[in-house]
């Protein structure tokens, strides 16, 4: 997991779970899943791997073994089926999920753009300058 991304979930499994830069994830990944009930066993446990390129908005669930490209947005109450290939790019919604026919950038917030980030370095300049006057 990249250490600039936005983690607002739990991840069990995050050994087998690969986030790119700049990413956000609002909902739990699993990769994880209950197999057939096998007599000399009684359950047994898939576990699949789940990768999540950079500057993609995760709103949505994400099944075990998908793999999702760089700048793809998970719209709420999307879900991406077990093993489901997602391209770079594009918006996506439905259960299943489909690509809506948008185009996505990536996850460029008002706390990426520079403006904005030159305006909080003022700003802390100046209340350091006051703080210590």
């Amino acid at each position: 997991i990249h250490p600039r991304s936005q983690i607002k979930a739990f991840i069990r499994e995050f050994d087998l779970v690969k986030v790119g830069c700049d990413t956000s994830i609002e909902q739990q990944i699993r990769c994880r899943r209950f197999g057939p009930w096998k007599e000399d066993f009684g359950p047994t446990l898939r576990f699949r791997p789940v990768k999540i390129g950079s500057k993609c908005v995760i709103d949505g669930l994400v099944g075990l073994g998908s793999n999702i490209g760089d700048c793809v947005h998970l719209k709420k109450l999307s879900v991406v089926p077990e093993g489901a290939q997602i391209p770079s790019g594009i918006y996506v919604t439905g259960n299943p999920a489909f690509d809506i026919g948008r185009e996505f950038r990536g996850n460029d917030g008002p706390c990426m753009s520079i403006p904005f980030m030159m305006s909080q370095i003022l700003w802390l300049i100046v209340e350091v300058y006051l703080f210590f006057w």
